[in-house]
């Protein structure tokens, strides 16, 4: 339960302020004690929406891929993690 309560607390947090764009001292602070689950969309992607015809998951090029913008805005997120000493323990991803 203790676990389920620091994920969603966590969730909501994010949630409420984009972190890496916040200057929240409080938030940052959390984030540095670990224990919290960090749920990140996708940054910026090219147009469109959805997968294109011919998706191959083991074939980026057959995928709708981060758009420029996007590719500045994951490098600036990971950034500002590193930057603010958060430490990662797992990360998942969807295919």
């Amino acid at each position: 339960m203790v676990t389920r309560r620091r994920f969603l607390a966590g969730a909501a947090a994010l949630v409420a302020t984009p972190a890496f764009a916040a200057d929240d001292d409080a938030l940052w602070r959390r984030l540095r004690a670990g224990g919290l689950v960090i749920l990140m969309r996708h940054a910026s992607t090219e147009p469109g929406l959805g997968d294109p015809p011919g998706l191959r998951i083991g074939d980026c090029s057959t995928q709708r891929n981060l758009s420029k913008a996007g590719i500045e805005e994951a490098r600036r997120a990971g950034e500002r993690l590193r930057k603010e000493g958060v430490p990662i323990g797992r990360v998942y991803t969807s295919p």
